[in-house]
């Protein structure tokens, strides 16, 4: 089996000779990287010569990029494409055998994050780095890891592997995948400035952090002897301040012990003669009694969260999760342009949404864009997320004339082609729910991908089933499959009910559970579904159970859940994502669905896919999977598990918060 595959990251400002030296040391490597990118924070681009030179003997790109560290490395992350991304001071050096040792520590598929022995030259007189005097520091926590109060223990004990919390940014690997969920912190401007701690200690939740010994890697800290160091030392403890309340319990004694720090690095700056950096401190301190955030900021970021539609569907719950989770963000104005059951269950949230109803055509787009644009103004938004493209055109529109930047969050295929792609330029970013919605846009515009993250359910299938068998006696007994969707052409009912009759000829007890309503907008078709249904004979063996707020406890009493959805002539109907299908895995249902859209992304490994409207390939593996206890428990808990380490919802909270802040500036 082959390793993993290595994108290497340098990001630089201004020091194409340190570049140079980077891109050397990288080219000596055995194994090579598959791809080595230079992202350039210099207006003037001043490394792309560099990265021209080296051409013909590395696979290396030069990407341009607003200047500060943790936008230059999130720029990366977008753009790269092997399995470990690995972030490179542009000042440091790599060994040749370094990405062997990262081979070998990925083989575990625990690891998620690794990094080496950091060589530098020394630091202060006192106290520097790896003064053994660190170890005594109070707060608890273990070497490798951090305090009660988010400083680092650094490592003392250099010679032993181990798994730590902390890895330090000159150079630290991460999974492709985990690394863009994690991204790194754009509140954090400017350059070595904690941003690694508090990408590593967000990336620690999700895996182990390993220590390689051998992987000795040469730093020359070359950007700490020009610091301004009474700005830096004010830097520090804003940046401090603010990962300790982001990333720890806020207990009395931690408090306690971070300003206590704070007195200990006041006395170590005047012990080391320091004058500047003391005052700097003390700034800090100022700055931070005031309520002053990283980048001069002071508050939640206030946004105006503008959704397509007001029904229950896919990106209506994606919503309601999301501003539930949000911290760091205050939803300054809730905007639906439609009337709805969403309004409703926005107002027993606690928002008070303004409906602005928007018909079809260019007039009533540009009325509701008009109306749309002084809701926003007075709400005093810094940024609008446009929910779904409706949403994204009209919130467009009502920026033409100027207005606080837009995020368009693309949950589906919607007006892909030339017009999504003019809607997507006026957007300062793009967030695809999945990677699959964002191919049309992606070459022409900033994207990001945040998959949609769901809450861990929690539920018990077998009191589940015990309780849906109470409320419908047919089922006892039965294998149940279920699928979930309002009566919609592109939803697949009629696909399933092909199949049903198909999978009765082997498996005489299957039911077939429908949960959702009629579409209104397609009443015809809900028609058509219950014609054949008498068509196939198939009237005791279909339960209609109608919309349900409890839809998830269904998927958890099923056998199988099925997503047979068949996109139109148009691509209409792709999945965008796949909500039910995620959540079928959360609570550990085997899912077969249509290989198609979004589905493969979010199953990966842990369902079943069959052709788009191939109703014997569907009845087939539906018949499988029933006949099949062990595999169906296999798929369960391969989903399961997937659900709970690749969609977590304070994941995709996190990143949204950080690309608010992001756009925002």
């Amino acid at each position: 089996m082959t390793g993993p595959t290595f994108s290497v990251v340098v990001p630089t400002l201004g020091r194409p000779d340190e570049v140079e030296g980077a891109l050397a040391s990288v080219a000596a490597c055995t194994p090579p990287p598959l791809e080595v990118l230079v992202v350039d924070g210099d207006p003037a681009a001043s490394a792309e010569a560099a990265v021209a030179r080296w051409a013909d003997r590395l696979p290396v790109r030069h990407l341009r990029s607003a200047p500060g560290l943790t936008r230059q490395r999130n720029v990366a992350l977008d753009a790269c494409r092997g399995d470990v991304v690995v972030m490179v001071d542009d000042d440091a050096r790599v060994p040749p055998d370094a990405f062997a040792r990262l081979a070998a520590a990925y083989a575990d598929p625990s690891v998620v994050g690794a990094t080496g022995r950091i060589d530098e030259p020394g630091g202060n007189a006192v106290g520097g780095k790896a003064a053994p005097v660190r170890r005594f520091l109070a707060g608890g926590g273990v070497e490798g890891g951090f305090t009660r109060y988010g400083y680092p223990r650094r490592l003392v004990d250099l010679d032993t592997g181990r798994d730590v919390s902390f890895m330090q940014g000159a150079f630290l690997s991460a999974r492709r995948d985990a690394a863009r969920e994690v991204r790194f912190d754009e509140a954090l401007p400017g350059y070595g400035l904690a941003e690694d701690e508090d990408f590593s200690c967000r990336l620690a939740r999700r895996g182990r952090l390993r220590y390689l010994p051998d992987l000795v890697v040469a730093h020359g800290n070359a950007g700490f002897s020009t610091r301004d160091r009474r700005a830096f030392g004010r830097t520090v403890v804003v940046h401090r301040a603010h990962l300790f309340r982001k990333n720890f319990p806020q207990g009395r004694l931690a408090r306690t012990e971070f300003w206590a720090f704070v007195g200990l690095l006041l006395v170590h700056r005047l012990a080391n003669r320091d004058w500047a950096g003391a005052r700097g401190l003390l700034d800090g301190v100022t700055a931070v009694r005031r309520g002053e955030e990283p980048g001069g900021r002071g508050g939640p970021v206030p946004v105006a969260f503008v959704s397509s539609h007001a029904e229950l569907g896919g990106s209506e719950r994606y919503l309601e999760q999301l501003l539930a989770e949000l911290e760091g963000v205050r939803p300054a104005l809730v905007a639906c342009l439609a009337d709805g059951p969403f309004v409703d269950r926005l107002r027993a949230a606690g928002h008070a949404p303004v409906v602005v109803p928007t018909g079809p055509g260019a007039g009533a787009i540009g009325r509701s864009a008009w109306a749309l644009r002084r809701h926003v103004r007075r709400s005093g938004a810094r940024v609008v997320h446009a929910n779904g493209v409706k949403a994204a055109v009209v919130a467009a529109a009502a920026g033409v004339a100027g207005g606080p930047p837009l995020v368009w969050v693309k949950h589906d295929y919607s007006w892909d082609g030339a017009l999504g792609r003019l809607v997507a330029r006026r957007a300062a970013l793009v967030v695809g729910v999945s990677e699959a919605v964002t191919e049309d846009v992606r070459a022409s515009v900033r994207v990001r991908v945040v998959r949609t993250g769901i809450a861990e359910p929690g539920r018990d299938r077998a009191a589940a089933r015990d309780a849906l068998e109470v409320e419908r006696p047919e089922l006892a007994g039965a294998g149940i499959v279920t699928l979930v969707g309002r009566r919609h052409p592109v939803k697949g009912h009629l696909v399933a009910l092909d199949a049903l009759a198909q999978v009765r000829a082997e498996e005489a007890g299957t039911r077939l559970v429908l949960v959702g309503d009629d579409d209104p907008h397609e009443p015809a078709h809900a028609e058509r579904v219950r014609r054949r249904v008498e068509e196939l004979g198939l009237a005791d063996a279909v339960v209609d159970l109608g919309h349900r707020d409890d839809a998830i406890d269904v998927l958890a009493a099923s056998d199988v859940v099925v997503v047979p959805s068949v996109p139109d002539d148009r691509g209409f109907g792709r999945e965008g994502f796949g909500l039910v299908a995620l959540e079928a895995m959360a609570v550990g249902t085997p899912v077969v669905a249509s290989a198609d859209g979004a589905l493969p992304e979010v199953l990966a490994c842990c369902g079943v896919l069959v052709p788009p409207g191939d109703a014997a390939a569907l009845a087939r593996a539906t018949v499988d999977l029933l006949a099949d206890t062990p595999r169906r428990e296999a798929l369960g808990a391969c989903g399961q598990a997937r659900a709970r380490t690749s969609f977590r919802l304070d994941a995709m909270a996190e990143a949204m918060a950080a690309s608010y802040r992001e756009v925002a500036r």
